[in-house]
């Protein structure tokens, strides 16, 4: 017969594992995820204080960022709700003799599985339209030039479909009832799409943060030159330039939230 209260020291090594799972799949990350959100709420005030003050300046890209801010506020949200959800198994009264794993896993499942859904929808937009911001940065500093427009919407297209193909075969197991045709599809092949997916996303921000770079580099290079046709080489008085070219770019990010991204989901109980 058991004792009322008395706990395993089998379940209690679960419990452990599990917390210890819980912590690096979920606190850590939203840890880290709460402080990068807060410095994205800060640049996203400055924007919109320039934005005030210079209503001409990119309407339609400023409505595109607010957008994209309210998607990241809704994803960390949901991270932080699944949170709060996981550590629930861990209050004082899942410790009797009733509680199990399974039953513990299963109604987790039940809570998580529609939030893990939307968020991962969610993420994915945030990602195919984060490619729109880094390449019109390109096409207007290029001087809209014809031959990047129809790149960068080549690549955005085939970003998008790909983006959706992982939304389909992918996200939807996250839910509670998911598709039939969805459960038999290979892992190998969802994988696949997920990295050629990203890799459409690391492409766009790799080849604008290039063809920016460049431009920098070109008129740098042709200031030089004006300065020195005008003050010449004399070494007693050569003046500082100072070029600061900001440029986002978020391929290690990107790598870094993938792991991550897999990480969660190797780490969410199913």
């Amino acid at each position: 017969m058991t004792t009322p209260g008395f706990v395993s020291k089998e379940r209690l090594l679960e419990i452990g594992e599990d917390f210890a799972a819980t912590v690096n799949g979920r606190i850590f990350p939203v840890f880290v995820e709460t402080i990068l959100y807060t410095l994205y709420s800060v640049l996203i005030v400055i924007h919109f204080i320039k934005h005030r003050n210079n209503p001409r300046h990119a309407p339609g890209i400023f409505a595109l960022s607010v957008w994209l801010y309210l998607l990241c506020t809704a994803c960390w949200a949901l991270d932080f709700s699944m949170m709060c959800t996981d550590l629930y198994r861990y209050l004082p009264e899942t410790l009797s003799s009733d509680a199990t794993m399974a039953s513990d896993n299963e109604e987790v499942v039940n809570l998580n599985s529609t939030r893990i859904f939307v968020h991962d929808i969610f993420a994915g937009t945030v990602f195919v339209f984060c490619d729109v911001i880094a390449l019109w940065r390109a096409y207007v500093i290029y001087g809209r030039p014809r031959w990047l427009a129809i790149c960068s919407t080549c690549l955005f297209s085939l970003s998008l479909v790909l983006y959706a193909l992982v939304g389909i075969f992918d996200i939807t197991q996250n839910l509670r009832d998911a598709p039939a045709f969805v459960l038999d599809v290979h892992s190998t092949v969802i994988a696949a799409l997920a990295f050629s997916a990203l890799s459409t996303t690391m492409v766009a921000h790799c080849a604008s943060t290039a063809l920016i770079a460049r431009k920098a580099w070109v008129h740098r290079r042709r200031l030089r030159c004006l300065i020195n046709a005008r003050v010449g080489n004399s070494k007693d008085y050569k003046p500082m330039i100072v070029l600061s070219t900001v440029i986002e770019s978020a391929s290690t990010a990107i790598n870094e939230d993938y792991f991550g991204w897999s990480r969660s989901r190797a780490c969410t109980p199913l």
